[in-house]
């Protein structure tokens, strides 16, 4: 608009001086956090910030107390597939009893959550969240969150924990070398 006044004026106005440092701070303060929103965003509305506390009410049928322990919840879709991927690599995580706990959030009804945890062989806690409610806790699927003591202290979307993964495969390791292992008498 600065470079449209400036070549093709309007008639005897004069802009004052204040107008144009005005207009040239916007357009620089514009361009700055336009060019910082592109690593993170301005302002996170987002439920589910490290450091945030996990509410009672977000979800009030769960098998266990989020408040209290080491929790590992992972807000799942039914049409990912990368959600799909996970299903396995949680059941493992479930079983050790030096991992967090694990429990999936889904958007189904009653019924669907039951044919999905069928389908997909789910061996984790499985509970149903309000749709909206949903919407506004995960942007992406799948969607992981560690709770420690009712506060969210990590969180991961679409990627599966390192630490935990390396302890999955260590597990698998093992499992593995002691059935290939030739039995000596």
């Amino acid at each position: 608009m600065l470079g449209i006044a400036l070549f093709y004026p309007v008639a005897d106005h004069h802009t004052q001086t204040w107008q144009w440092v005005l207009a040239l701070i916007i357009g620089v303060s514009a361009s700055i956090l336009g060019w910082q929103s592109q690593h993170k965003p301005l302002i996170n509305f987002s439920r589910l910030k490290i450091g945030n506390t996990w509410k009672r009410r977000w979800l009030k049928n769960s098998p266990n107390d989020l408040q209290n322990g080491t929790h590992f919840i992972v807000f799942l879709s039914k049409d990912c597939p990368y959600c799909k991927r996970w299903v396995p690599f949680l059941n493992m995580m479930n079983t050790q009893k030096d991992l967090p706990q694990v429990m999936g959030i889904m958007s189904l009804t009653p019924e669907e959550l039951e044919t999905f945890t069928d389908e997909q062989m789910v061996r984790f806690p499985l509970v149903s969240m309000d749709k909206l409610l949903f919407g506004y806790m995960a942007d992406a699927y799948p969607t992981a969150v560690l709770i420690e003591g009712g506060v969210i202290t990590q969180k991961w979307v679409g990627e599966l924990p390192e630490p935990y993964l390396d302890r999955i495969k260590q597990m698998y390791e093992k499992v593995l070398f002691k059935k290939t292992e030739p039995v000596s008498l």
